[in-house]
């Protein structure tokens, strides 16, 4: 198994909540890639992306992803919805660790981002059929990106053992 464990999925998948439960169980050390680039710029994703735009958080998040695969810790990387689809991203993923792609169906992603604490700058001001055909557009061009992935979970079905078996099972 390598050190870096790259969590892929579409917004509301689980990422961050099975991230952090997975690094525990593997005593890794956990990040959300959205949170380190709020840390990193002091401002939201939110504001990132109101203020400067897709183009440039896209930018950014390309460098600290590639910032976070130098440090060489052994670590499980929540990525963004949209992470691995620019910038040649997915293959950073691929060379320098394992990837896990967190599959859900659409309404349980919509249920999940109706019922957030946080909305997402991508979703703000959709109303639910709104967003079910957003998420629909989304899950169509991320998918052959996430697919990439060295293992596929459906949400449904996510059992912290059975996916940590596999990662401790397989050579990648």
């Amino acid at each position: 198994m390598k050190d870096l464990i790259f969590l892929l999925g579409m917004p509301g998948s689980g990422k961050s909540t099975f991230g952090k439960k997975l690094a525990a169980k593997l005593d890794y050390l956990f990040l959300d890639l959205d949170e380190y680039i709020e840390n990193k710029t002091q401002k939201t994703v939110s504001e990132l992306f109101s203020e400067k735009g897709e183009p440039f958080f896209r930018e950014l998040e390309t460098l600290y992803l590639t910032e976070i695969i130098g440090q060489k810790n052994k670590l499980v990387l929540s990525l963004g919805g949209g992470t691995p689809c620019f910038n040649n991203n997915i293959d950073h993923i691929k060379d320098f660790g394992t990837s896990i792609f967190l599959d859900a169906p659409i309404k349980l992603l919509a249920d999940r981002i109706l019922n957030a604490t946080t909305i997402r700058p991508m979703f703000k001001d959709l109303s639910p059929e709104q967003l079910i055909l957003k998420l629909e557009e989304l899950h169509k061009n991320r998918c052959p990106f996430y697919k990439e992935a060295n293992i596929m979970v459906n949400v449904i079905d996510l059992k912290l053992n059975e996916v940590i078996h596999l990662l401790t099972k397989k050579s990648f």
